[in-house]
């Protein structure tokens, strides 16, 4: 493969260096992207190590989260859909995506008790792979590499309870390290417009946290002066009226709410902070004490292949180790089948739910874990239900 024309020599043989020893680690239209491994290698300074920690780690995190068919698997929460006020604007004058972000307008409060950090992260990373694939295909278009995006944050309106909501700043500092380790040399520019000194504050806690190459990028205006700057990177027919540019909805409105998502209060019924819908109230609701180094099985029976077994279940403190296991006879002789591996869930602050379609019929057993705990004693609450096949009737297991 001949060398990329935008490298220099020693860039070039720094890539090629990355290539060889991930070669048998990368898919080959990866191990075919040039400017794959070269991103990865300018985000380290060109220390070809620690580029390949950091890519290695990035394959890794890509398999664990499912990303190289995310767009196919999963949609997006409808609390993100819906509330969050992110919207696609166009692309900058060299084609790289704009999108535009209303923080003042971000039900922070909301967002934090409708949404998990790992759904809230899940649903970033499904709109960061639709960019991906948008820049690919603008790529394509104009015949020549754009791989850049360019963010838009609005701070007009904020207040001082958004930007001091502690889960919100934990959250976007997690998501943030997430996105600088695992997209690096994706980002272009950010654009914080209309930022108050509550800006300030928030951005003092979060700075830290970003590398020195993103902090950089990041662009602080008031109220003056912003307008000027998108317009020498974007195109007056892309950029909305309230944004200094001259596209409008098609009634002339400037605020181009048909396609800028207004954002708005989420409504209490998806809330699922277990401060506003804990499951230790709710009805038909079961409760086990596991005592330090202990732990409890939940006989689950199934009669027919096809059925759903779905739980719910949450712990007054801390984590919890949960498992799902199919226990069989072969030959007279139990055998023990892992269905969910035993894993540690945290359900402090927000009850864990989800469901099994089971291939056999069988004695299936959940199990709530406390070994690993030599200083703590859990209360647990739970709800299990099987639901037959062609059958919306459910059976509660107790």
């Amino acid at each position: 493969m001949p060398a990329n024309p935008e490298f220099t020599n020693e860039e070039n043989e720094s890539v090629e260096e990355l290539r060889r020893r991930l070669k048998d680690d990368v898919r080959t239209e990866m191990y075919d992207d040039k400017m794959m491994f070269y991103r990865f290698l300018k985000a380290r300074d060109f220390n070809i190590d620690n580029a390949e920690i950091m890519l290695r780690n990035h394959l890794n995190w890509r398999t664990e989260n499912g990303i190289d068919t995310i767009l196919k698997d999963h949609k997006p929460s409808e609390v993100f859909q819906k509330f969050l006020p992110i919207s696609f604007i166009g692309y900058d004058k060299e084609g790289c995506i704009v999108r535009y972000l209303s923080v003042g307008k971000a039900d922070v409060k909301g967002l934090c008790l409708s949404m998990k950090y790992a759904d809230f992260a899940r649903d970033f990373n499904h709109l960061m792979e639709t960019d991906m694939a948008l820049l690919e295909k603008q790529s394509k278009a104009l015949g020549r590499r754009v791989d850049k995006c360019i963010y838009i944050h609005d701070y007009e309106g904020i207040t001082f309870g958004q930007v001091s909501n502690r889960r919100a700043i934990q959250d976007l500092i997690r998501y943030f390290i997430s996105y600088q380790n695992n997209y690096p040399e994706r980002l272009k520019a950010v654009f914080a417009i209309n930022a108050s000194m509550y800006f300030q504050f928030a951005f003092s806690i979060i700075k830290p946290c970003l590398a020195g190459t993103v902090v950089e990028k990041v662009h602080v205006f008031g109220t003056d002066g912003w307008k000027e700057e998108l317009l020498n990177r974007i195109d007056a027919e892309q950029l909305p009226a309230f944004l200094g540019g001259k596209r409008t909805d098609p009634d002339g409105n400037p605020n181009c709410k048909t396609f800028i998502h207004q954002g708005g209060i989420i409504p209490e019924s998806y809330y699922i902070h277990k401060s506003k819908r804990s499951l230790a109230n709710a009805p038909g609701t079961k409760k086990v004490v596991l005592s330090r180094a202990a732990f409890h099985e939940e006989n689950i029976l199934v009669q027919e292949p096809g059925s759903l077994i779905e739980w719910e279940f949450e712990t007054k403190i801390r984590d919890i180790g949960f498992g799902l296991f199919l226990h069989d006879y072969v030959s007279g002789e139990e055998k023990v089948k892992e269905i969910v591996p035993l894993q540690r869930i945290d359900t402090e602050e927000y009850a864990e739910a989800g469901m099994y379609k089971c291939q056999e019929s069988g004695k299936y057993v959940m199990v709530f874990d406390n070994t690993y705990s030599w200083m703590r004693s859990k209360e647990i609450f739970f709800k299990i239900n099987v639901i037959r096949p062609n059958d919306e009737k459910k059976t509660e297991n107790v």
